[in-house]
């Protein structure tokens, strides 16, 4: 059966947050969710090129940066050239890439690489934007995340430390992110917020 719009994810997470802020916007599009459990680069190739044959419209692609976001991007240039899309841009476009695909009849591919297209990271380091300015909580996480007297976690899994032991210091404690976002806790108003939505309308128009 064929949808207009879907978006290719690499989570739960990132599904919840996504829906939250078209919830918190009032963005009323259907759009089918593909989660990936994690970057793998065959299995984005497999699962994009099934859903873009059963596409009308667009299909967006949202993963973290990670570590190298140069290196995530040659490798989704390549699996998008493959598919036929072409004038790919040699960096990801900070406001977030969108392609036209020669053929009309093929849908529209939008990348979001998070946190902002620009530099490596994830999603929560994209969370951690929409904290509250001056929320006194977030520098004391930090705080405490780096006082703490043996670190068990990796360098690159800091953010996630930070905005868990921030979120479990909440109201009601410990909250996915969706529900967190719903809950008020990030805000959904914060510039960052707001560039993610205008691309996502850009995208799903």
């Amino acid at each position: 059966m064929t949808s207009q719009y879907a978006l290719i994810v690499e989570g739960r997470d990132d599904e919840a947050v996504c829906r939250a802020l078209f919830q918190s916007r009032g963005f009323s599009k259907q759009i089918v969710y593909e989660r990936l459990d994690g970057y793998d680069s065959h299995k984005l190739r497999v699962t994009f090129s099934a859903v873009r044959k059963s596409v009308a419209i667009a299909v967006g692609i949202i993963l973290d940066a990670d570590e190298d976001i140069n290196g995530r991007w040659q490798s989704l240039g390549t699996l998008l050239t493959a598919e036929g899309y072409v004038n790919l841009p040699k960096h990801p476009d900070p406001d977030g890439t969108i392609l036209k695909h020669p053929d009309p009849d093929m849908p529209t591919v939008g990348v979001w690489l998070m946190p902002n297209n620009q530099t490596a990271g994830k999603l929560e380091d994209f969370l951690a934007q929409l904290v509250p300015s001056g929320d006194l909580l977030w520098s004391y996480a930090d705080t405490t995340i780096h006082g703490l007297p043996e670190q068990r976690f990796r360098a690159t899994d800091r953010s996630k430390a930070h905005i868990h032991t921030w979120l479990a210091w909440q109201a009601a404690p410990g909250k996915p992110f969706g529900q967190a976002m719903m809950s008020g806790y990030l805000a959904v108003g914060q510039p960052a917020a707001n560039q993610f939505l205008v691309w996502s309308h850009q995208l799903f128009t």
